[in-house]
């Protein structure tokens, strides 16, 4: 065991843990390297991109194989079926006992899978440690454990060399990118923002072109680039059975964005899932002509003349070993599903879980490191805060499947007893009292504008519950259902009884259209209504908006200089109290900015303030608060009136 003062660690052994020394060795080393063939050349570059698509009858036959055990899975609840493989995990105990000896910044599982790449290859170039200075780029990043688990290697490793980093993902804090494909965690980012690229059009898609050169034209300005890591992926949760087609355009992009920014010698590790598709093999024959060494790695924690017989060989080694430990798996899990009450089948991987543990910190000489060596000195741990919104989906595939199908009676069901659960698991605090009433704290602000990609719709926001907000636009979207929500946004609702006189602003409802007009025409409507109102005035404010940053930044302003108390209420009304004319300056200045920006394309407002402003403290968690409450009820009207129609 050791300490912060950094004792060793002993190899700790059970008395009998040699009868599964052969199972530690294979959990340990499930690894391929591609042997090159100096035969092998790389087609004329005429011919790239022109060919037409092709199969291995192998490759073929291995994915049927793997779709076949994967689909004995379609009737599982996701939620159970994950609870059940985390307790199966061998290396489902690694993290925690991390954690509890090492404390390491940001720990996650990738946190451990990308420590165990580093020790287990040489991912560290001789150029920089000769030259003790290093760039990486970490391309699709979110949440940031890459990043944090190379600075812990570095610092215990190599602690001579000068790092810079430069990481980019889909930007958390642009509402247009949807929750299905995006890490929505921010806990390290919102500290190291400056180190986060999100492109030309804030977005953070590397599939867009501008955005993926805007990237390569800033990490190199940094100094040499040795190091770049990718780990994208796309939701494949509605198409399990072609996960490899679905990402691989994805892939094409991280390594197009990835060659153009590494300097000669530098290191490349990338995620792939299977490697089946006529795609992925020639992306990884390309790469076997300009990498040294091209290994695959799977941490614990009619054919095309120009690529040779001999490399698709080696393809079909490596599918063949990699889809047979997939298979193993989930045949296992399975056989372990239906065997729940064995007590010797529990009681072994218990003991499998305790040595991989174990092994793990052992035979990668995993030691503290001094909380002046992390990126951010000890912040996160005093924060230790939780990702409140994790990639998000319940139920089982044939569920989700057959929910497309079902009766409008059958889906009102199934959605009040998914509104249940949330409820139900989720700590959510709503508004119960008539208005919760906020003091401003009057500040002096400095607008910082962000201009990015038109908001066509809402697919996320960082001020509502992922899970209530992913209902309400099931609800939203369904054709079942449209009638009845225009029915209820058009609704009159009831206004409070204030004890105080107050102009009124009904903002009217985006039924169809681009999001970010109405936005913009709302805002609009807003800042007249606020020029006309006396001074001293009180304003009641229906139907704002406040899930995007824009509105957000704008309702910061209204209730910490132009207001004096700001009042939320669970029927979708805002209540801003005591103006003071003078303060309107600002909001003057963003109607400027908007009008200076209205008539060029694919450019508009996104942002007026910081994010480290608007999201955190006592104004975020009453906006999140808002947001939760009222689209809960939103979300309850309109399924209560859908059954009472029925």
């Amino acid at each position: 065991m050791f300490n912060k003062a950094g004792k060793p660690f002993y190899r700790h052994k059970f008395t009998d843990s040699e009868d599964f020394d052969e199972e530690l060795h294979d959990l340990f080393n499930k690894k391929y390297q591609f042997s090159f063939n100096c035969e092998w050349k790389l087609p004329d570059q005429e011919s790239w991109f022109s060919a037409p698509s092709w199969k291995v009858a192998g490759l073929e036959t291995l994915k049927s194989r793997l779709n076949f055990h994967k689909s004995q899975l379609n009737d599982f609840s996701i939620e159970e079926w994950s609870s059940h493989t985390r307790r199966r995990n061998p290396a489902g105990e690694v993290s925690w006992k991390v954690r509890c000896l090492v404390n390491p910044e940001f720990l996650t599982q990738a946190w451990t899978k990308f420590y165990e790449c580093a020790c287990t290859y040489n991912i560290i170039p001789l150029e920089a440690t000769e030259e003790k200075k290093m760039v990486s780029l970490h391309l699709c990043e979110a949440p940031g454990a890459f990043i944090t688990s190379l600075n812990h290697f570095l610092k215990q490793h190599k602690n001579n060399i000068q790092w810079k980093w430069l990481a980019s993902t889909l930007n958390p804090y642009y509402e247009g990118n949807s929750t299905s494909n995006m890490i929505s965690d921010d806990r390290f980012m919102f500290h190291t923002l400056e180190n986060w690229d999100f492109g030309v059009n804030s977005t953070g898609n590397i599939m867009n072109w501008e955005n993926s050169q805007a990237i390569v034209k800033r990490v190199k300005n940094l100094g040499k680039v040795l190091l770049v890591t990718a780990d994208g992926s796309i939701d494949c949760m509605q198409k399990p059975d072609a996960q490899e087609e679905v990402t691989s355009p994805l892939h094409y992009c991280e390594i197009v964005t990835a060659l153009q920014s590494l300097s000669k010698g530098g290191t490349l590790i990338f995620k792939l899932f299977t490697i089946f598709e006529h795609s992925t093999v020639s992306l990884l024959y390309l790469l076997n002509h300009l990498f040294q060494d091209v290994n695959i790695y799977k941490p614990i924690t009619s054919r095309q003349d120009m690529i040779p017989d001999s490399f698709i060989k080696q393809i079909e080694e490596c599918a063949y070993y990699f889809c047979s430990l997939q298979c193993h798996v989930i045949n296992n899990n399975l056989q372990a599903y239906l065997m729940q009450n064995n007590i010797a089948l529990h009681r072994d991987i218990k003991k499998i879980r305790a040595l991989v543990a174990a092994e793990f910190i052992w035979k990668y000489d995993l030691k503290p490191i001094h909380i002046d060596q992390e990126i951010l000195n000890g912040i996160l741990h005093e924060e230790n805060k939780i990702n409140n919104n994790p990639r998000y989906c319940r139920g089982s595939y044939t569920e989700r499947q057959l929910f497309t199908k079902m009766s409008l009676k059958e889906k009102v069901q199934s959605l009040c007893s998914s509104l249940q659960a949330e409820l139900f698991s989720n700590s959510i605090v709503p508004i119960n009292e008539s208005v919760r009433w906020m003091v401003g704290v009057k500040t002096e602000l400095k607008l910082k504008f962000t201009y990015g990609l038109p908001l066509e719709r809402i697919y996320s926001s960082k001020f509502i519950l992922t899970p209530i907000f992913k209902l309400y636009q099931q609800i939203l979207f369904d054709h079942d259902f449209k009638e009845i929500v225009c029915r209820n946004n058009d609704k009159a609702k009831d206004l409070p009884e204030l004890s105080f006189e107050f102009s009124k602003l009904c903002l009217p409802y985006n039924h169809e259209g681009k999001y970010f007009l109405h936005e913009k025409k709302c805002f609009k409507l807003l800042i007249e209504t606020l020029n006309n109102m006396p001074e001293g005035g009180s304003l009641l404010l229906h139907n704002f908006n406040t899930l995007t940053h824009f509105n957000v930044s704008v309702l910061y302003i209204l209730s910490n200089i132009c207001f004096r108390k700001t009042g939320f209420m669970s029927c979708g009304v805002i209540i801003l109290q005591s103006l003071n004319k003078v303060s309107l300056e600002l909001l003057n200045h963003i109607d400027a900015e908007c009008e200076q920006v209205k008539n060029e394309q694919n450019k508009d407002l996104l942002n007026s303030l910081p994010v480290q402003i608007t999201n955190v403290g006592i104004f975020y968690d009453n906006v999140v608060f808002y947001n939760n409450t009222f689209y809960r009820n939103t979300c309850t009207d309109i399924l209560k009136t859908v059954e009472q129609s029925l």
